[in-house]
């Protein structure tokens, strides 16, 4: 299973990845949560390309794999894409307070 969201970041391309850094901050501008699930491996992921002109876009990205992957995904996809939205409009507003 394999959820994602992009966003545009009205701030340079070095300003998300600052706020990807500091993971002690991330509860300040994300509400998602951590799940632990026996059977399953989650994987994150954070891409940021720079657009050209102090923009980027960032993408993030969550995957799941194994034998309760599938099982998983079921039960909590909707909610995993939630999350994965809310994820990248706070690491966007975070990124664009930052880089002005």
């Amino acid at each position: 299973m394999d959820f994602a969201a992009t966003v545009e970041v009205d701030a340079p391309a070095e300003a998300p990845w600052r706020a990807v850094a500091d993971v002690e901050q991330w509860p300040t501008w994300t509400r998602s949560m951590q799940e632990v699930s026996p059977g399953v491996t989650t994987t994150g992921t954070h891409l940021v390309r720079p657009l050209g002109s102090g923009r980027a876009q960032l993408t993030v990205g969550i995957s799941q794999s194994g034998p309760m992957a599938p099982l998983v995904g079921l039960l909590t996809g909707r909610r995993t894409g939630r999350y994965i939205r809310l994820e990248a409009d706070g690491l966007k507003r975070c990124a664009e307070s930052a880089g002005r």
